[in-house]
């Protein structure tokens, strides 16, 4: 995990965040795409949003250690907890961890298995949910 705002990993107000599979190097990194459509198999695509499709087969997802899980882990710093809404802070102090500053919440998502998409039909994230920050 990356400092991210102390200036190691996501410093100067960036988002740092990272994929990977398991606790292991990934093998076979992925290659970068640049065609249209959603990106191959082994293939990163960066646009206006990054979008990959990972090499693994979907039954080494979370392998060894939380088979079928994608493992998610959200940092809370102390010196910014004050803009955590007040309602979501008391959850948060419920369920995360401590280390030194920080809170640490770990959320484990379910894997679902779908069917795979056409690179030459599907658009970059279609059929999938985005997630924007205001």
């Amino acid at each position: 995990m990356a400092d991210n705002g102390g200036g190691t990993g996501g410093g100067n107000t960036s988002v740092y965040w990272a994929v990977r599979h398991g606790s292991k190097a990934n093998p076979q990194p992925p290659a970068t795409y640049a065609g249209g459509g959603a990106a191959p198999r082994g293939n990163v695509a960066v646009r206006n949003v990054v979008e990959g499709h990972s090499n693994a087969n979907f039954t080494a997802i979370g392998q060894p250690d939380h088979p079928g899980l994608f493992k998610v882990i959200l940092r809370f710093r102390d010196a910014d907890w004050n803009k955590v809404p007040a309602d979501q802070q008391k959850w948060v102090d419920s369920v995360a961890t401590r280390s030194g500053t920080d809170r640490i919440l770990t959320v484990f998502v379910p894997a679902i298995q779908r069917a795979m998409p056409d690179a030459r039909t599907v658009s970059p994230g279609a059929g999938r949910r985005s997630t924007q920050w205001t």
